[in-house]
């Protein structure tokens, strides 16, 4: 997403109808795709937020924990991901400055639904490029917080959930890495400490998982990522269907696949496309201790999503709705 040109910058007049517009046609059709970190929810959320019916909003859902998570009384806009003084870098308008400043105001009063509303807005007003609301059938945001999954619904009694599930010892190993690496550099290996936090995480997230699914079964969908990369077009078609309650063009799916490319955080890879190189790697990276104590945290919920370890690797089921 990048700033827009001077030249397309829109006025009050325009901001406040765009405004109008998103809240009356738009604003209840909120889709959230949620996924635990390095499970392939940021491959998945591209994809599918290149969906022209889809207007893809960005946010640092960490935000939730502001109002999900225990002991927090601390709101601000500071806690956005994308700041929102980068989005209006070098815009002086009397509309940002409101929008700003109403922004700030939900965030104090703690009002999760005006806060995410708005951040929508600014971003529909800058990047719709012209579009009305109602060429879109919904918008979306993307995150990795297992927080305030039932605030977003209780806030928008409409939304509906994609979850992004990997088999665990693929997503606990890349965590590990990913923990390590920060905290010792490029070269570190990854401990036994941080493969049992992440395998205590990936249990939680699942069970989260597991009792969302028969409370909210029309409203949710479940991907799992060996199923993205065995047959991406399938997926993705089940999740247009899904959201948009239509497939979408076979040109501009093949056309977004083709652009889709990756870089791996925790190796030296970088690849066109979709890529299974990181499913299976636990299997020579992990020693047997480290694989029997994330099969211990993690096999129980793994096998109610579909997953069953066979030796190194894992037979996957094929979801169907």
């Amino acid at each position: 997403m990048t700033m827009p040109a001077a030249s397309v910058l829109v006025s009050s007049d325009q901001a406040n109808d765009m405004e109008k517009d998103f809240r009356e046609n738009l604003l209840e059709k909120f889709f959230f795709m949620v996924g635990p970190a390095r499970a392939g929810t940021t491959a998945i959320s591209r994809v599918t937020g290149a969906n022209p019916r889809i207007f893809y909003a960005k946010i640092k859902m960490g935000l939730l924990g502001h109002w999900a998570g225990p002991g927090r009384d601390k709101h601000s806009l500071d806690d956005l991901r994308i700041p929102i003084d980068r989005f209006y870098e070098n815009i002086e308008a009397s509309w940002v400055d409101d929008l700003k400043a109403r922004l700030d105001a939900a965030c104090e009063r703690k009002d999760f639904r005006e806060t995410l509303t708005l951040n929508a807005i600014g971003q529909f007003i800058l990047f719709s490029e012209g579009q009305s609301a109602r060429d879109f059938d919904l918008w979306m945001m993307k995150s990795n917080s297992d927080l305030g999954w039932q605030l977003l619904k209780d806030s928008f009694p409409e939304a509906r959930f994609c979850f992004i599930v990997r088999n665990p010892h693929s997503t606990v190993l890349s965590q590990a890495i990913r923990v390590d690496r920060r905290k010792n550099g490029a070269e570190a290996e990854h401990t036994f400490v941080s493969i049992a936090r992440a395998s205590r995480y990936w249990r939680h997230f699942a069970g989260q998982v597991l009792e969302w699914l028969p409370r909210f079964p029309k409203d949710t969908i479940l991907v799992r990522y060996e199923n993205f990369i065995d047959d991406p077009d399938l997926e993705i078609q089940r999740i247009s269907e899904f959201t948009t309650g239509r497939k979408l063009d076979e040109s501009i799916l093949k056309q977004i696949l083709g652009e889709l490319k990756g870089v791996s955080t925790n190796t030296k890879e970088v690849y066109a496309g979709v890529s299974s190189a990181s499913l299976n790697r636990w299997a020579s990276k992990m020693n047997l201790f480290e694989i029997a104590v994330t099969s211990s945290f993690a096999n129980s919920p793994a096998k109610r999503l579909g997953y069953r370890r066979t030796g190194s690797s894992y037979e996957v089921s094929r979801q169907t709705n």
